[in-house]
Parts: C-alpha cells; sequence; structure tokens
C-alpha cells in the first residue's frame, strides 16, 4: 500500500520546507510516498494567506522545481522570483530514485496537457466537470503524454469518484442525497467567486466549473456521475465508466470503500458475496 498528498498547495508552503518533510515521509515509509501537489483555487484561501491568485502557476512552477532539485542536488543554489536558496543542503534525500513519483491535480484541459508534457501523473475528480469533458481532457492527456515521448507502460488514466454500495438500490440512491448536494453546492461556493468579473483571468475554467456545479440534480448525479447502488449496480457501473473514459486501471482493480458496516453485514446475510478489496491493489493508495 502506497501512501500521499491528494494534494499539497505548494504556493502556500515554502519548498525547502516541504522538500524535507515529504523526503522524510519517504525515507519512513520506505519508498512508498505518492507526491501529490496542486496550485489552489479557493479565493478565501489566498486572501487569508495575502497571495495573489495571479501568481499561483508561477508559484506553483517554481516551487515543484526547487522541490525536485533538492531531493536530486546534493546542495542547492536557486535566485527565482519568489524564492532563493544558496548552497542548501536538504536532508534526508528521497528512498525513491530520482525522488518520489509527482501527482499534479488538473481540472482545466490546460492542466492536463501541462502535465502530460512534463511527465507528470495525475489526479482528476470526474465530478467537476461534465462527463463528456473530463473524457476529452483523459484524451488530451494520453495523446500528449505519447507525443512527448514519455514510455506508453508509464501511462496512466485514474479517476476518482463517489462511491457508495447500500443494502438495495433504492436505498443507497436515497440515503446520501443530503450529503452528497450539501457537497456539490459547497463545492460551487469555494470554487470560484459569484461575479465572473471577480475571477483571475488564469481560473475562468473554474467560474465554468461553478457554472456546472450549481446546476446539477441528484437524480443527474446518479444516474451520470456516482457510483452508488446495491453491489451489482455499482460493479456495472464501475465497468460503464471504465469503457468509456478509457481508464487505466481495470474494474478488477478497483477497491469499493464507502460501505456501511451494517448495509456490508446485511448483504452477506443475504448471501451475497462480500465486497471486498481485490488482492492486487497495484499499490495504489486506499
Amino acid at each position: 500500500m502506497r501512501i500521499g498528498t491528494a494534494v499539497s498547495i505548494l504556493p502556500f508552503i515554502h519548498p525547502i520546507r516541504a522538500a524535507e518533510s515529504f523526503a522524510m515521509v519517504d525515507v519512513l515509509s520506505d519508498g512508498r510516498l505518492d507526491f501529490g501537489v496542486g496550485r489552489g483555487y479557493q479565493p478565501t484561501e489566498f486572501s487569508g494567506f495575502g497571495l495573489s491568485m495571479d501568481e499561483s502557476r508561477e508559484r506553483f512552477d517554481e516551487s515543484l522545481d526547487i522541490i525536485r532539485r533538492a531531493w536530486t542536488e546534493d546542495t542547492l543554489t536557486y535566485y527565482g522570483r519568489f524564492y532563493q536558496a544558496r548552497e542548501v543542503r536538504v536532508v534526508p534525500k528521497p528512498v525513491q530514485k530520482p525522488h518520489p513519483p509527482v501527482w499534479v491535480a488538473a481540472v482545466s484541459p490546460q492542466s492536463f496537457e501541462m502535465a502530460a508534457r512534463k511527465g507528470y501523473r495525475f489526479l482528476s475528480a470526474p465530478s467537476i466537470t461534465s462527463p463528456a469533458l473530463m473524457a476529452q481532457s483523459y484524451d488530451t492527456y494520453r495523446r500528449v503524454w505519447l507525443e512527448t515521448g514519455h514510455a506508453q507502460e508509464a501511462l496512466e488514466i485514474p479517476a476518482l469518484h463517489f462511491t457508495y454500495v447500500g443494502a438495495s438500490e433504492p436505498r443507497a440512491r436515497r440515503e446520501p442525497e443530503q450529503c452528497v448536494m450539501w457537497y456539490f453546492q459547497t463545492f460551487a461556493r469555494l470554487i470560484a467567486a459569484a461575479r465572473a468579473d471577480a475571477v483571475a483571468p488564469d481560473y475562468r475554467f473554474y467560474a465554468k466549473a461553478r457554472q456546472h456545479l450549481e446546476s446539477v440534480d441528484y437524480g443527474r448525479l446518479y444516474e451520470d456521475v456516482l457510483l452508488f447502488g446495491d453491489i451489482e449496480r455499482v460493479v456495472d457501473r464501475i465497468t460503464v465508466r471504465f469503457i468509456a473514459t478509457n481508464l487505466s486501471v481495470p474494474p478488477s482493480e478497483w477497491c469499493l470503500v464507502l460501505i456501511a458496516p451494517e448495509r456490508r453485514a446485511g448483504k452477506r446475510r443475504a448471501g451475497a458475496a462480500p465486497a471486498t478489496p481485490p488482492p492486487r491493489a497495484r499499490g495504489r493508495r486506499q
């Protein structure tokens, strides 16, 4: 089993401290760290740190460059716009060589292309945008990854999905509705400013994502996005989603983790097979 962050917001952390802290995690876990990073998107967080969202991309790129160099160079000298370091020696060094895998949060199509071009893996939540747009972003990532010369065998297309297995399909549809709608309504408020003219130019896609999140209704989410239902329906939905988006992790290696204990026990009493994680998890976080 691997461990990781999903994600650490680099513009809010000093890169030298981040390099040391996460290298220590890799050492303590004997080389099992997946380093998930993002540039942030919530206006209230940037305001709280006194940072401009217009600078987030440049801050992110500079910080990640420093972290990777601190992990791979004996001493680091760096003079950037936001950070400077002179002959700094970061210890410990990570166990994984040249460094732990880097996973970048991706929402906008531009982020998928950037991650593929630089050889980063990506973290995505298909619920933020429409399924069609997410499938298009996955295709872009795959195409750019291969065009840039990265290895076919290293290509991964993962996805994070809401999953809930209930004692019956009607109950699995009804029971989580209030929680799911609270999540989407809260996410819509946080992802971008309500006024389009208040959104930073580099975050205009997030304003579109807000419009999408504000327009969703539970019935459509249940049919198109959520992997909810009894065991049979969830397995079927996973298979359909795998085929529709051409994910790199086959359904036999997905893990169903959001199963209420009393419903899991009820299913077993009814004679159905328990929905347990598969024997091979390919080192994924669970």
